[in-house]
């Protein structure tokens, strides 16, 4: 299975008295598997976090960049033969904007095709360069059932030229009881110290939450970078470099 890794570890319940098996791809990129053939009908459980924005790049009158937004969670349950293929991609992380230069690039959106359609969670976009918004939360994604949800990713908080740069938003949710990723904090700024903003938090099934990344204090060392899956990048200050989102990710469980 190129570009993932496989795992059996505690994989989410779908029936009182199946037995599971679960695949976690965990790295950008395509990836394929087939279902085992002795598998005469099952019914799988998709999860899929989209890639998080990578914070925003200072500008030449050293305002901070802001913090990117989060990727989208997406989730949905199918039906599916024994001995079929489900293909995909796992979104990947923004990149960091660049000191004096950029914006933060955008996440990737992350995809999974079975027979009957695909499921998308969209990326969340980039933090802006130069004390400027940060980047907005990914949303807009796609389910094949009744049954799918949707969890917008959080936005990322805005740079600052002066004072504190604003606090990464959480994921918000489609669904009752559940909660989306913790946001970022903005970083702490001097009486004369640009900072920057917090990446926002990944959408979440209110189990697996992806945090954004904190942003910086003037001279701090940078922001830090989104956790997986699926959070914003923090925000650059005035001498370092933002930093980049979080990859997505995608989980597959089916009864056995």
């Amino acid at each position: 299975m190129p570009g993932g890794a496989a795992s059996g570890a505690n994989p989410p319940r779908v029936g009182a008295s199946a037995r599971f098996r679960s695949v976690v791809v965990l790295t950008s990129g395509s990836f394929s598997f087939t279902l085992p053939t002795t598998v005469r009908g099952s019914v799988v459980r998709v999860q899929a976090w989209a890639g998080g924005g990578g914070g925003g790049g200072t500008s030449g009158s050293n305002q901070c960049g802001g913090g990117g937004g989060g990727g989208e969670y997406v989730e949905d349950t199918v039906i599916v033969a024994g001995g079929t293929t489900i293909t995909g991609s796992v979104g990947a992380a923004g990149t960091a904007g660049v000191l004096d230069s950029s914006d933060g690039g955008a996440g990737g959106d992350t995809t999974v095709t079975i027979p009957t359609g695909t499921i998308t969670a969209k990326g969340g976009s980039g933090g802006l360069r130069a004390a400027a918004a940060g980047g907005a939360g990914g949303t807009g994604g796609t389910v094949l059932t009744g049954r799918g949800l949707k969890a917008s990713g959080g936005a990322g908080g805005a740079g600052a030229v002066t004072g504190n740069g604003t606090a990464g938003t959480a994921g918000s949710s489609t669904t009752t009881g559940t909660t989306g990723g913790a946001g970022g904090e903005g970083g702490g700024g001097g009486s004369n110290a640009g900072c920057g903003g917090g990446g926002g938090g990944s959408g979440s099934d209110g189990n697996t939450k992806g945090a954004g990344g904190d942003g910086t204090d003037e001279g701090g060392g940078g922001g830090t970078a989104g956790s997986q899956p699926g959070g914003g990048g923090g925000g650059g200050d005035k001498t370092v470099n933002a930093k980049a989102g979080a990859v997505g990710m995608v989980v597959l469980t089916w009864t056995a």
